[in-house]
Order: C-alpha cells, then structure tokens, then sequence
C-alpha cells in the first residue's frame, strides 16, 4: 500500500531573497515617463542592423556637449538649501 502523506516541496531559502528582476522595474518607470509624453530612447536592447536616425544622432550630440557645471551647480544648490536648514535649525535650538 502506498503512504498516503502527501508530499511538500519546501522551496530553499535564498528563494525568499529574490528581488523583481532590475529592468521590469526600468521598464515601469519608462512606461511612466512615456504616459506623462516625454520622449524616451532606448539604448538597452537590441543589435542595431542600422545606422540610427539622424534626429537620434543629433539629439545624443546636444546632450553630451550640454556643460557639467549645470550638474554642480544645482549640486551646490542643494548643499546650500541643506547648510541654510541647519544654520536656521541650530539658530532655533539655541
């Protein structure tokens, strides 16, 4: 006679430590931006068979020619706004 005690699969559990896979979640945040009408383009995937749209190739251009100070000077921005909340925070504690 056959035991009758069903059988479970404990699944391991370095299972229970798998996250969502990285680029469902890109996908999501694209498919947001996409909704809200911004123009996204997709460097992620594929083996280009064929030279990009000029439109393409101008638009990465002006992009990468855009100078990095914007990027430390809103940086710097940021520092200040956070130094004047604890500047105006330690004036208030005093």
């Amino acid at each position: 006679m056959k035991n009758s005690v069903a059988k479970t699969i404990i699944p391991a559990d370095r299972v229970s430590e798998i996250q969502e896979y990285y680029f469902s979640k890109k996908l999501r945040e694209v498919a947001a931006l996409n909704a809200e009408g911004k123009d996204i383009i997709s460097l992620g995937i594929g083996g280009p068979d064929r030279m990009p749209d000029k439109e393409v190739i101008n638009t990465l251009c002006d992009e990468a020619q855009k100078p990095v100070i914007i990027l430390i000077n809103r940086m710097w921005e940021y520092r200040s706004c956070v130094l004047n909340l604890l500047i105006g925070t330690k004036k208030i504690m005093e």
